[in-house]
């Protein structure tokens, strides 16, 4: 597992990553929460991409996984919105792909390489 120094403590305490899950469906949600938390990673949720923007600018997460098909913004959308605030921009960003069509992973590849 991935950690770092602690901010303000000694060299010999570590803090596991923020990770930030943007998702609608709560039973797949509560799957990569549970897995990731039984990991000891610190994880924040959110149920839709307007949520998950907010949060992310609350919690300002070390990683950030998002679904791709969500409704009222979608994931495409979300990273959008996060690359253009420098305060979010930076956030590494992982689409989560449940059952997307081709050419809908097509997209996000071609955002990301224009993002990047």
């Amino acid at each position: 597992m991935a950690c770092y120094p602690a901010d303000n403590r000694s060299p010999t305490e570590f803090v596991m990553p923020k990770i930030l899950v943007i998702e609608d469906s709560p039973e797949v949600r509560e799957r990569i929460v549970t897995s990731l938390t039984f990991e000891g990673f610190n994880v924040v949720e959110a149920g839709d991409g307007e949520a998950g923007v907010r949060m992310a600018h609350e919690a300002m997460p070390d990683l950030i996984i998002c679904d791709i098909m969500m409704p009222k913004l979608d994931g495409h959308a979300t990273l959008s919105a996060l690359r253009e605030d420098a305060s979010t921009a930076s956030i590494p960003f992982i689409f989560s792909v449940q059952k997307a069509r081709p050419a809908i992973c097509a997209k996000a590849c071609s955002l990301a390489r224009t993002i990047i």
